[in-house]
């Protein structure tokens, strides 16, 4: 109970609601700074601005309807094994792509969410093993024809 009531007392004294209790408000200014702390204090102990932030980037909804490494194997087939292996590269690279770009700004900060991470892995990491089959797929230019 006692570091509940030190901690409280801190938060309080930094946001300078302790002088304000102790004195009345000279004029108009005063007793609207008290406003905009308390609101403040309100936010930071409830995280309601945090709340509403993160409840947008938990889980996009775009994530459930990305096709999986499997599936885009298999949709990216050819009579070719050669033009396989290119559209399935250029396939995966897309795919990786768009998550970045939907991710916009928050793809460097905060980053991207889990799940929209663990996507954009595997997508790479497919992209990388069948770049790594051939020497030829090595050079992504290579493979435009």
């Amino acid at each position: 109970m006692k570091i509940k009531a030190g901690l409280s007392s801190l938060l309080l004294t930094s946001l300078g609601f302790a002088r304000h209790r102790r004195q009345k408000a000279p004029c108009k200014s005063v007793s609207m700074n008290f406003r905009i702390r308390a609101i403040a204090l309100l936010v930071i102990l409830f995280g309601i601005y945090p709340a509403g932030v993160l409840a947008q980037t938990t889980n996009p909804s775009y994530i459930a309807e990305m096709p999986s490494v499997d599936q885009v194997m298999k949709a990216m087939q050819a009579s070719d094994p050669d033009e396989t292996a290119a559209r399935q590269m250029g396939a995966f690279w897309q795919l990786k792509t768009m998550i970045e770009e939907i991710a916009g700004p928050r793809y460097y900060k905060p980053g991207l969410t889990p799940e929209e991470a663990k996507l954009r892995q595997a997508y790479y990491t497919a992209y990388s093993q069948i770049s790594n089959s051939k020497p030829q797929y090595k050079s992504f230019i290579a493979m435009r024809g």
